[in-house]
């Protein structure tokens, strides 16, 4: 059984270890500690196909797999990522899943570096913390059977069935 990384596997680690050691300092998290987040960072992260790590090519993803998102999200913990990056790579790859435009739409966004999140209790359950919640722009979760996605900058929420499937 061969157990060592892929040359590319290696190349992603790397990458990813130069840009958060580079970027995500003390200084940098001192800085994001009012809400958790750093909209530079998170760019930076948007550009480099961070979010759409688990989505197909054919979904605008990278279509890359498990491994690839443990090594990145383990880089990520190591050097104190300041943003909801592991919640933003399953909440797109969960709508890469989707057939529906609404989730399309909802997943290019979220590859292109908008804050999207996924909560992993229902909405009937009473108040939900989500990670990430408080900087994401849409929170993806269940209502019901339905999957759903509430947009943060409504008041009230706005809330729209975006199809049925399982995050994986």
């Amino acid at each position: 059984m061969h157990l060592d990384l892929t040359p590319d596997q290696e190349l992603l680690r790397e990458t990813f270890e130069s840009l958060l050691s580079a970027e995500s300092g003390a200084d940098r998290v001192r800085g994001a500690e009012s809400n958790g987040f750093d909209p530079k960072l998170w760019a930076q992260l948007a550009e480099l196909g961070t979010f759409g790590l688990r989505v197909p090519e054919a979904a605008g993803g990278t279509g890359m797999g498990l491994l690839e998102a443990v090594l990145i999200a383990e880089q990520a913990g190591r050097h104190l990522a300041s943003g909801p990056l592991v919640e933003a790579v399953v909440a797109c790859g969960g709508l890469a899943s989707l057939a529906s435009e609404a989730a399309r739409s909802v997943l290019a966004r979220g590859i292109q570096g908008e804050v999207v999140v996924f909560a992993p209790r229902p909405a009937d359950a009473g108040r939900v913390l989500v990670a990430g919640g408080a900087v994401a722009r849409v929170v993806v979760g269940l209502d019901g059977d339905a999957l759903v996605a509430c947009e943060q900058e409504c008041a009230p929420p706005r809330t729209g069935d975006i199809g049925t499937g399982a995050f994986a």
